[in-house]
């Protein structure tokens, strides 16, 4: 694999910039990919990090890859080698680089990505939502120890990524809910039943399998009561 250095630098304004310097193989000097990523898109490629890594975590490692604006990253089932493509107008760059590098740098953007959430307009109520739900009995059933707790809490983060988004978009009925107190209880719902999904996801399917399907169901639930349609998932897709 060619010699890679990534870095991630994120901007005050939730957007990033991602940049690689690589030696390609059979080629003498270095080569750069560099690419701009908006706010939305850098809180789509923490999702996608965190589910790449959850899904190692609970025993059900495998290949994923992500679309963006101009950009794909996939990860290799071996979960070592990430393979970048960049493309801007007539102009292609590929690269592969070290995946435990690449989801180390992105990691530190989660915290900036979970800091926005909670500062958004409705973030700090659908915050106190999503951690006063319980760790659900499937999960105290199904993982050992203290790792339902553990995985949980990663949820809640993914969770309030999702929510926040929803919330703060334009003519969100999630939005409105969350505004009145008579429809408060039904923005609970709707806090529980993404988190559930995302269970579902994780967790129920194939005992911890990738299944993106699932994800897309979930996130439809939630985007549908909130009056919206949803979107590709924005965790990317599982495909191994």
């Amino acid at each position: 694999m060619a010699n890679t250095s990534f870095t991630l630098h994120v901007r005050e304004d939730g957007s990033a910039r991602l940049s690689q310097s690589f030696s390609p193989d059979g080629r003498r000097g270095l080569s750069r990919l560099s690419c701009g990523i908006s706010a939305p898109d850098l809180v789509r490629l923490v999702l996608f990090c965190e589910a790449v890594d959850l899904r190692a975590t609970l025993g059900a490692p495998g290949a994923a890859e992500i679309e963006l604006d101009g950009l794909w990253l996939s990860v290799r089932a071996n979960l070592r080698d990430v393979d970048i493509v960049r493309i801007q107008g007539l102009t292609r760059q590929d690269a592969t680089a070290d995946w435990p590098e690449v989801r180390a740098e992105i990691a530190g953007a989660l915290d900036i990505c979970q800091a926005r959430a909670e500062d958004s307009r409705h973030g700090a109520v659908l915050k106190d939502m999503i951690w006063d739900c319980p760790v659900p009995d499937v999960l105290s059933d199904r993982l050992p120890g203290d790792l339902s707790e553990v995985v949980f809490h990663r949820l809640r983060e993914m969770a309030l990524l999702l929510l926040a988004d929803e919330a703060a978009a334009k003519g969100s009925v999630l939005g409105r809910k969350l505004r009145g107190k008579k429809t408060r209880e039904a923005a609970e719902r709707d806090v529980r039943a993404l988190l559930d999904g995302l269970v579902a996801e994780f967790v129920l399917t194939g005992e911890g399998a990738p299944d993106d399907d699932a994800h897309h169901d979930a996130h439809h639930d939630a985007r549908h009561d909130s009056g919206h349609d949803a979107d590709s998932g924005p965790t990317g897709t599982a495909t191994g």
